[in-house]
């Protein structure tokens, strides 16, 4: 016989197909629970992760298996659901919200990865956001061009996003089965030499050509920053910009909160900042469609 415990942390009953939902569908907990048992009222130990998983693995109150915070030990003399198991030649093993809290120090939980990830749908989003953004910018660049005024902030901003979707969903990976644009692949001497020195010339030409096409048109690139930061629009995206830049400088903070699934406020924040930008870009479009047929 095997032993599947699931638990899901903050989830409310109604949010779940067999406790009564209407609107949302889990079909593969609703069928685990109707092949097994499914507890229809059960009480937490403690109001969070930490001691209150401890206390179904151990059958102890916090206040007697003393493991209330993440740093903390637990007596290896108390048994746990792991060890029983164990002993009666169970093999055991675990997936978790991250690796690096929960059963962290129990050997015989045998951690194996984690069960819970945001990173795919909020990715994905954040990519659908970005493409808007980008698509925006670049018919801002359009009309702007049109009209006879500079796209240059709009080109730039196009490219930004561009090289953000890339970023987020690894799309060399996606289309090449492998990353590309990644330093390890230039220096595998397996990958045939032409290949290598046509991703190094990708990988530092379009920055470089950026960077130049930036630097030619500074003055009218100083003039649309200044321009764009007068108006809410340019506010927003300076918003977005300055967000996104501060949570991917402090990702590796962000992504391990105690407490909290991993990444969830880094991957948060990211989605945050792809409102943003794509909000500020439909109304610098709107704005530049005035400008052009005023």
């Amino acid at each position: 016989m095997n032993l599947i415990v699931y638990v899901s942390d903050a989830l409310r009953t109604d949010h779940v197909g067999c406790y009564g939902a209407r609107r949302v569908r889990t079909p593969t907990i609703d069928e685990l629970a109707a092949s097994g048992v499914r507890f229809d009222e059960a009480i937490a130990a403690a109001p969070w992760t930490c001691p209150s998983t401890t206390s179904m693995i151990t059958g102890l109150y916090p206040h007697h298996h003393g493991y209330l915070h993440w740093d903390a030990t637990l007596d290896p003399a108390i048994p746990t659901l792991f060890t029983v198991a164990a002993a009666h030649g169970y093999t055991t093993g675990s997936f978790v919200f991250d690796e690096n809290y929960l059963f962290k120090g129990f050997a015989e939980a045998n951690v194996a990865g984690t069960s819970e990830t945001l990173d795919g749908v909020v990715e994905w989003l954040q990519v659908g956001l970005f493409a808007v953004a980008a698509v925006l910018a670049l018919r801002g660049a359009w009309t702007t061009a049109q009209a006879g005024g500079s796209p240059v902030l709009e080109i730039l901003l196009t490219a930004l996003l561009g090289g953000l979707i890339i970023g987020e969903i690894d799309l060399d990976r996606l289309v090449f089965g492998r990353k590309i644009i990644y330093t390890r692949f230039l220096v595998d001497e397996a990958v045939w030499l032409g290949w290598r020195a046509l991703a190094a010339a990708v990988m530092a030409g379009v920055p470089a050509a950026l960077a130049l096409y930036a630097l030619r048109r500074r003055t009218e690139l100083v003039a649309a920053g200044y321009r764009a930061l007068a108006e809410p629009s340019g506010q927003v995206l300076l918003a977005g910009l300055v967000i996104f830049a501060l949570t991917e400088t402090l990702e590796r903070p962000l992504g391990r909160i105690p407490g909290l699934p991993r990444y969830m406020v880094e991957e948060g924040l990211e989605l945050v900042a792809a409102i943003c930008l794509c909000v500020a870009l439909s109304a610098r479009a709107g704005e530049a469609r005035r400008r052009a047929t005023g």
